[in-house]
């Protein structure tokens, strides 16, 4: 028997670009192969491998070790491998918290890349040399929490609530990653030599990035992917604000400071043209979001209307068979045991009653399209089974304005 042809048609369905596992599998992936070349350059004795942008500050093979073992993790979520997560985020999570109390007691427990390799380049602006910077062990020992927490649910999901828990860290570590992107971005060399706050490496930032996103991503079912994955009008908002803003506000800020370093106008020349940049850019982003706010609600009241006028006519179509079956009634209450008139009567009651169920199986077909599902039910119709329905609908209004009609159909079926 051929299969039904299945159709979704619920309005909150997810968006199609955010579902799955890409992105945290992308950012993952991202993660493990940066650090992994990072690692390369201290046996390799290769700087420029821990230091892409050359900038004096190196990532730590430590450092390296234990993003690999984070991104494994949060790959691992995506095939639901739970005891490996909670335990390569146990490790993750310890190592930072191991390396932030020998900032706090003083101590060296002897977590430094000199014990394999000995090198000291990239050091300017490091607490300790050969040890992860407090940033990014702050990071490294939330991150493995929230995979500790990940899988914890995972295992048991009486304690699934914990989840909710993850994004929020994950939007943690974005924003403390963000700053020190932006802090590359415009050059703030004075505050980023603060060791103990702001020092780190650009490409250990943009790792702990990604992996902030994929621990967010990995949990859709919270804000903020169940928002940025629906089909309502406010994720796609979202999915349009979010972004553009996020792009254009430090690229106007950070052409009006290139601008003004190049001697193209002054301070205050600067600070006016990047506050007109700004309010355009929002206006333009929030006229777009608007117009395609308009558009998703005139779509909406169509639907809707289209739902009234649906409802209209089934009404009326339930109420037509029951002019036949009161006449097929009366017919045989006339009959006086004429077999013939009787069983006429009989047939005509069976085929309006047949109606009137697939015209209720038509009303719960609305049930299955607000849910989602609709299932459409293809097959030949005769059309003198058509012709033979619309007939004895008619036929009490005929009878009652004493019309005779007179149907001709020909002898091949249709």
């Amino acid at each position: 028997m051929p299969s039904r042809p299945e159709f979704r048609l619920s309005p909150s369905r997810t968006t199609r670009g955010l579902e799955g596992h890409a992105l945290p599998l992308a950012a993952s992936a991202y993660a493990v192969l940066g650090s992994f070349v990072s690692f390369l350059g201290w046996p390799l004795d290769f700087p420029r491998l821990t230091d892409w942008f050359n900038d004096g500050v190196s990532i730590q093979p430590n450092t390296t070790v234990l993003i690999i073992l984070s991104a494994m993790s949060v790959i691992l979520t995506q095939f639901r491998a739970w005891r490996a997560v909670v335990t390569l985020g146990a490790v993750v999570a310890l190592g930072g918290i191991v390396i932030l109390s020998q900032y706090v007691v003083g101590a060296d427990f002897g977590f430094n890349h000199q014990l394999l390799f000995g090198h000291t380049w990239g050091q300017e602006t490091t607490v300790s040399p050969g040890r992860v910077g407090p940033p990014a062990a702050t990071c490294l020992a939330l991150i493995g929490t929230a995979l500790v927490l990940l899988g914890h649910a995972g295992m048991q999901p009486a304690r699934a609530r914990i989840r909710r828990f993850v994004p929020a860290i994950g939007i943690g570590v974005c924003a403390f990653m963000t700053f020190s992107l932006l802090g590359y971005l415009f050059d703030a060399e004075q505050f980023y030599s603060i060791p103990w706050l702001t020092a780190i490496a650009l490409q250990t930032a943009t790792m702990l990035f990604a992996l902030a996103l994929a621990l967010i991503a990995s949990v859709p079912d919270h804000d903020p992917m169940l928002l940025l994955r629906e089909g309502t009008g406010a994720g796609a908002l979202a999915r349009f604000a979010i972004p553009s803003l996020a792009l254009i506000i430090p690229l106007v800020l950070w052409l009006r400071v290139q601008g003004q370093e190049a001697g193209f106008y002054d301070l205050g020349t600067g600070r006016a043209l990047g506050a007109l940049a700004l309010i355009a850019g929002a206006m333009a982003i929030v006229w777009v979001a608007l117009r395609a706010l308009r558009q998703r609600e005139q779509v909406l009241i169509e639907a809707d209307h289209r739902k009234d006028v649906f409802l209209a006519t089934l009404a009326h179509e339930l109420r037509n068979p029951l002019a036949p079956l009161r006449n097929a009634l009366e017919l045989q209450r006339r009959a006086a045991g004429d077999s013939r008139i009787m069983e006429a009567a009989r047939a005509m009651m069976e085929r309006q009653v047949g109606h009137m169920v697939r015209l209720v199986d038509d009303l719960l077909d609305m049930s299955r399209i607000t849910s989602g599902r609709l299932q459409l039910q293809k097959a030949p119709v005769a059309l003198e089974e058509v012709l033979n329905l619309a007939v004895e609908t008619a036929k009490p209004l005929i009878e009652a304005a004493k019309h005779e009609f007179t149907l001709a159909i020909p002898r091949q079926p249709i």
